[in-house]
């Protein structure tokens, strides 16, 4: 479709590899946003009941790669609305997923599409530059306050380095008392000359 695009970091005609930012945002009017950890894609559906098969073979809850186990069976992602060959949905169970996303908007939303407009403008062409809305958005208070938080330096979307996902982490384990329970698929130790 014409206005869909996948930009791909470092540009196709430089380097042989890519990588990601590896965010999950969905963006609305740059007024309301879904941000969370799960991929949406092909396979990540799930629901609170984390069920594991199709109840019955003639209403599927999962249509497609949406019900697929990679322990026995890997996806084709050019043929999604179909089973994976070789995978029967009567017999094995499906990949269970257990994620978090959330519903933010007005102030968090904006912040969630500048950072989407700032990294997308670093990768892009003159041409196709986006510009975050100007438009006042609704004072109405919201139910609970947030913080956005990310990682950005050179590569990746603009020409200073932000690094406040460190930063509130850090304040957060100085700040405990008693516990700190923190999940995180990425969290690793920094390099081994960190002095902190």
């Amino acid at each position: 479709h014409i206005n869909i695009k996948a930009v791909v970091h470092p540009p196709a005609h430089s380097l042989n590899f890519r990588w990601t930012h590896h965010q999950k945002l969905v963006i609305i009017d740059q007024d309301r946003a879904f941000v969370g950890g799960l991929d949406l894609a092909f396979g990540r559906y799930d629901s609170a009941s984390h069920i594991l098969s199709d109840q019955c073979h003639l209403a599927t809850t999962w249509p497609g790669k949406d019900y697929y186990n990679l322990k026995f069976a890997t996806p084709n992602a050019l043929d999604p609305f179909y089973d994976a060959k070789g995978f029967d949905r009567l017999k094995l169970p499906r990949l269970p997923w257990h994620d978090i996303h959330a519903y933010v908007d007005r102030d968090a939303a904006r912040d969630l599409a500048l950072n989407f407009i700032q990294r997308w403008n670093h990768h892009n062409s003159v041409r196709d530059i986006l510009v975050p809305k100007d438009t006042p958005h609704s004072n109405e208070p919201g139910s609970c306050e947030c913080q956005i938080v990310r990682s950005l330096d050179g590569w990746s979307g603009s020409n200073r380095k932000e690094t406040s996902i460190h930063e509130a982490y850090v304040k957060l384990i100085r700040g405990a008392e008693h516990f700190i329970y923190i999940e995180n698929q990425f969290f690793i130790i920094g390099n081994t000359n960190a002095k902190n």
